[in-house]
């Protein structure tokens, strides 16, 4: 005789079959929630590396640029040092800083000793007006070329234009000296 127990359907079987099914649901969305993870996890590697390599770049940039900025700095001292009057400069004339003509002989070696080579009275106006220097003088050019025709301990007057006594010019340039020509003659018209 049968038991009872053999001739029912089982029940349990029903039942674990849908614990499987439901683990196997389970597990299948976990795998997915893995490989999605996994693609996270690689695109934040990936985003990492950039970022390192960003960064990388930024320090070499800033690097470059104290680099430069430190040249610069450099630059300007030796510059600054090397475009001051030196002390003993035309000391055969008086120094009144206020004086126009001190500041005129200040301002035209700084400029001769800038650029290298002679300048004319009209070349040096010309820098000393774009540098901001103005001559109280109703004839600058005039000005200029007596302040330092005076102070010939200081400036000579070399290929065409001013220089400074005792130093060698530095970049040599070929001027050509401009002759004034003289006015036509008016012809004198007979009268009768």
């Amino acid at each position: 005789m049968m038991t009872s127990v053999e001739n029912r359907p089982s029940k349990p079987d029903k039942a674990i079959g849908a614990i499987l099914a439901s683990l196997d649901e389970q597990i299948t969305r976990q795998g997915i929630d893995i490989d999605a993870l996994k693609q996270e996890i690689e695109k934040l590697t990936l985003q990492v590396r950039e970022r390192e390599k960003d960064v990388s770049r930024i320090r070499e940039a800033r690097r470059q640029l104290t680099l430069i900025q430190t040249t610069q700095l450099e630059a300007e001292e030796i510059a600054s040092e090397a475009l001051k009057v030196p002390e003993g400069f035309a000391k055969r004339h008086a120094e009144r800083k206020n004086g126009q003509a001190w500041q005129v002989r200040q301002q035209a070696y700084l400029i001769l000793k800038e650029t290298g080579h002679p300048l004319s009275r009209a070349e040096l106006l010309e820098k000393m007006t774009a540098a901001g220097f103005v001559i109280d003088s109703p004839r600058p050019l005039h000005r200029i070329g007596k302040i330092l025709w005076e102070a010939k301990d200081a400036f000579v007057y070399h290929d065409n234009g001013y220089w400074l006594v005792g130093e060698p010019v530095t970049e040599p340039v070929e001027r050509i000296k401009r002759f004034r020509t003289r006015k036509p003659r008016k012809k004198k018209t007979l009268e009768t």
